[in-house]
């Protein structure tokens, strides 16, 4: 058993500022590739469950101190009301192709699934979420200035 179990605030989601601040990311938040990037984050398995497809992705990933979710391309475009799954699958190649997620190949059931991989945990007590998203964003918002400043001298 979870031993925080009770001591932890419900799940949030926290936006650091300095992401707010970035153009590039205030952009983003309007477009379908981030409702389905929302979607895939409200979705992450983050305390033991009774399915066996999130009893498998707790115990394989979230407690390795990985932030994950798996669904299948159809049950995401459902809950984005985003038309179709090859429209899904764009986005998800998209956000993969710039570093938000991370694919993992496995197997449940003898069947082979994709998990998605959004980030990290401390597996403290409030199990401080670092997301890929916003540490990519971050760091191309740092090397942009980085070059600005470069260019100056």
């Amino acid at each position: 058993m979870d031993k925080y179990q009770g001591q932890r605030q419900p799940p949030f989601l926290a936006t650091p500022y300095k992401l707010i601040d970035c153009p590039e990311f205030i952009r983003w938040v309007g477009t379908a590739e981030c409702r389905v990037w929302h979607t895939m984050v409200r979705s992450v398995i983050r305390v033991p469950m009774r399915s066996g497809l999130a009893k498998k992705i707790y115990n394989d990933y979230y407690k390795k101190g990985k932030v994950a979710m798996a669904f299948k391309l159809e049950e995401i475009a459902k809950k984005t009301g985003i038309s179709s799954a090859g429209h899904i699958s764009e986005h998800i190649k998209n956000m993969e192709n710039k570093g938000y997620i991370i694919k993992h190949p496995d197997k449940w059931l003898g069947r082979s699934i994709i998990v998605y991989e959004l980030g990290v945990h401390d597996s403290g007590v409030n199990n401080w979420e670092t997301l890929h998203l916003h540490v990519k964003m971050i760091e191309k918002e740092a090397n942009s200035t980085i070059k600005k400043l470069s260019d100056l001298e």
